[in-house]
């Protein structure tokens, strides 16, 4: 599948019911253990679900 152009990099894209969307950041198997640890941490724009 091509990726759309408003889509980041690394990223997954699930919809939902009721407009609910959910961005999921894809962390590659190959990416060293301290990195992928701090990945979810360093998250630019994360919120918590419900939020706006």
């Amino acid at each position: 599948m091509d990726p759309y152009r408003f889509e980041l990099f690394n990223t997954m894209y699930v919809c939902g019911g009721h407009g609910i969307v959910v961005v999921l950041q894809v962390i590659p198997s190959t990416t060293g253990g301290s990195v992928a640890n701090a990945a979810p941490a360093a998250a630019s724009g994360a919120r918590e679900a419900g939020r706006s």
